[in-house]
């Protein structure tokens, strides 16, 4: 089974979330996508996250019309940072047949040689990146050569998808100053959770 994992705070999750997945499922052959929402980010632990109970539940109410996409709990679990190597270990050991897959948007594939056993993270999943139309790489200098290399790997997945304005940030800006967030940003079940719950009256 060809099987994508998708990572990433959720706070909140929007459109933009979930869209250019279900292109890049049927772009990439996949049977299936799992969202990862992770407790503590690497790359966030200065920020203030909503709880990531709650963030586990609006993904959940986002993706219920979408049945192929599934949402799993193995990072909130995890103590400290949560690391996407480590995660995909998790998923290999687990569900050795599985072919993984790991999908992430073109400006975290260019930051990928920051990350923790960077090197490791090509041969543990298949890299499906997510370009906006018009995306080009850049000039050499201005990226490592090992990821000048990846890039030129024929077996990374490029998908190009729709432009999506919708930004969680601006979401959060928006709920904490009372005023209405864009038609189709945010799906309303998970609108009516965010209000339910009094999420994001105070923007973090």
């Amino acid at each position: 089974m060809n099987v994508g994992l998708y990572g990433g705070s959720f706070d909140p999750i929007h459109r933009g979330h979930v869209a250019p997945i279900l292109e890049a499922k049927s772009a990439a052959g996949l049977d299936r996508v799992i969202y990862l929402p992770t407790a503590r980010p690497p790359h966030k632990e200065s920020r203030r996250l909503a709880p990531a109970e709650h963030r586990f539940a609006m993904v959940e109410l986002a993706l219920s019309d979408h049945p192929e996409l599934e949402v799993s709990r193995f990072e909130m679990g995890v103590e400290g940072p949560s690391y996407t190597v480590e995660t995909l270990e998790h998923f290999r050991a687990q569900r050795p047949s599985d072919r993984h897959h790991l999908l992430i948007g073109a400006d975290s594939f260019l930051t990928l040689d920051r990350w923790y056993r960077f090197r490791d993270l090509p041969s543990l999943a298949r890299l499906v990146v997510l370009v906006r139309p018009g995306w080009e790489l850049g000039e050499a200098d201005d990226h490592s050569p090992w990821i000048r290399r990846l890039a030129e790997d024929p077996s990374v997945i490029w998908v190009e998808n729709r432009r999506i304005d919708a930004s969680s940030t601006e979401i959060r800006h928006l709920l904490s100053r009372g005023e209405p967030v864009p038609a189709d940003w945010v799906a309303e079940p998970v609108l009516n959770y965010i209000s339910r719950f009094g999420l994001y009256a105070e923007c973090p």
